[in-house]
């Protein structure tokens, strides 16, 4: 039988909470400066990979967990019908008490109580056994309310039936957090995949500077060529559609240095990839117009 136990879930927790912080920080140090052509702030493709690749497995890991929990609270259910009417109700009595608690041991935390919750969450002792001598300790009306009934229902309730409203709690605590954190995942991920886009159009603008003629252009004329271009702005599209972006690429141009879809659609620091591939290969001819703004 699977059992998700309290410290289980809330390790489970802490450890998407840190690496979905440090998914945040990459995110903020990846935000670059728009306002100049150059590679700094971008990740290493190896590095983008592994980062797409890490989520990828996360959440492949917890849509799985998800699965074998839901499939196991739906057993617990199918156990809390086949009980009679008032055992049901006690059932459900449990399980309530038991989740405020864990709710205000919550709220303890989130207010100073960090050392004696990370104690009580690290003890294999009865989870809501814990959280009652927590909550009493602290002189909590609302607690020891709480606490008291849960003390009169254990005594009045056979060990089965503590049991099941215990686990069934668990794995609806469980979900709750696991839900959360694929949601989170599930919108970090297309982040972590245009970061890997980005990476490896900076890794082709290398090779073409690399092998072309041209060489590089200084950041201050790119500044200059885009505003004579689009205003400096990444979704500018011409009046006749065929420009596009900050560079004004035409589609047929923006695909022979690697480019998929739109040019306005994409992130500045792809555009700026690929313009900078552009004139490494082909020097200032691909912008006749304001092309004398690159050496």
């Amino acid at each position: 039988m699977l059992f998700i136990s309290r410290p289980r879930i809330w390790f489970t927790a802490l450890i998407a909470a840190l690496f979905l912080a440090v998914i945040g920080t990459v995110g903020a140090a990846l935000a670059g400066d728009r306002t100049a052509t150059g590679r700094t702030g971008v990740l290493a493709v190896d590095e983008a990979q592994s980062a797409v690749d890490l989520l990828e497995l996360r959440l492949t890991e917890l849509h799985a967990e998800v699965a074998d929990v839901r499939l196991e609270l739906g057993r617990l259910e199918v156990r809390k019908t086949e009980l009679s009417d008032d055992q049901a109700v006690l059932v459900s009595e449990v399980e309530e008490k038991v989740r405020q608690n864990r709710e205000l041991v919550v709220e303890a935390f989130i207010t100073g109580g960090e050392a004696e919750f990370l104690r009580l969450v690290g003890s294999s002792r009865a989870a809501d056994y814990q959280w009652q001598t927590y909550l009493l300790s602290n002189e909590s009306l609302q607690a020891g309310e709480l606490a008291t009934r849960l003390a009169q229902l254990r005594a009045a309730t056979d060990a089965e039936i503590l049991d099941l409203a215990q686990q069934l709690d668990s794995r609806k605590a469980y979900l709750e957090v696991a839900e959360a954190q694929l949601a989170r995942l599930e919108a970090d991920l297309p982040d972590a995949r245009l970061e890997l886009l980005v990476a490896e159009a900076w890794d082709q603008s290398d090779r073409a500077v690399a092998m072309g003629r041209y060489g590089e252009a200084p950041p201050e004329a790119w500044e200059r060529l885009r505003f004579c271009e689009s205003s400096g702005d990444y979704q500018a599209v011409d009046e006749t559609g065929v420009y596009r972006g900050a560079y004004q690429f035409d589609r047929h141009t923006w695909r022979t240095v690697g480019g998929l879809g739109d040019p306005a659609h994409s992130s500045p620091r792809e555009q700026d990839a690929r313009a900078r591939a552009l004139y490494a290969r082909r020097g200032n001819q691909p912008w006749p117009v304001c092309g004398y703004h690159l050496p």
